[in-house]
């Protein structure tokens, strides 16, 4: 005599027995995502790889399904945010990218480019040629000396100066670097 057991065998005709179990779950797993997600194409995708995950682990049949495919749920969920968090967002429309800037900051940013343009049309000719070839430019040390015929200890000190007049400045205007 043959013990019946709790759960039907359905091995003759290919299906596991934790195949049918979770089946049986399905509305229940796809509405706990969905709460969590607000997405039904990404739910879909939680659940499938939900159910893949339960069918395709090692050992006996689950005792307590439903506990398992939650678990194993929320933690695709989670593992669904995190990798959110971690991908980059590039614009969609490239004449407009999406770069937070608000209208008061963008005033803000030219009215500081403004300040910049005034303070370095102020400096005296050379010590302004040699700032442009030095921080603007890229220059070394070296070729902008050679191309204006002076050292390169003089460049040195001519970005000096200018970095220095640049700092008065912007402590009077209470702009420019802020």
């Amino acid at each position: 005599m043959r013990l019946l057991s709790a759960r039907p065998d359905f091995s003759e005709a290919g299906v596991s027995q934790d195949g049918i179990m979770a089946a049986g779950y399905r509305d229940a797993l796809l509405r706990l995502i969905r709460r969590r997600v607000r997405d039904a194409s990404v739910s879909e995708d939680i659940a499938q790889d939900t159910y893949v995950r339960y069918l395709g682990r090692e050992g006996p049949p689950a005792e307590e399904g439903w506990a398992l495919i939650r678990t194993i749920a929320l933690n695709l969920i989670r593992d669904h945010f995190r990798a959110g968090a971690r991908r980059s967002f590039e614009p969609i429309d490239e004449e407009h990218p999406a770069d937070g800037h608000t209208p008061e900051s963008a005033v803000m940013l030219r009215e500081r480019v403004e300040w910049f343009s005034r303070a370095v049309e102020a400096m005296p000719p050379l010590q302004r040629d040699v700032f442009i070839r030095r921080r603007l430019h890229g220059q070394s040390a070296k070729e902008a000396a050679a191309e204006l015929g002076i050292t390169p200890a003089a460049v040195d000190a001519h970005v000096a100066r200018a970095l220095v007049a640049l700092q008065k400045g912007r402590g009077r205007s209470g702009r420019g670097g802020r």
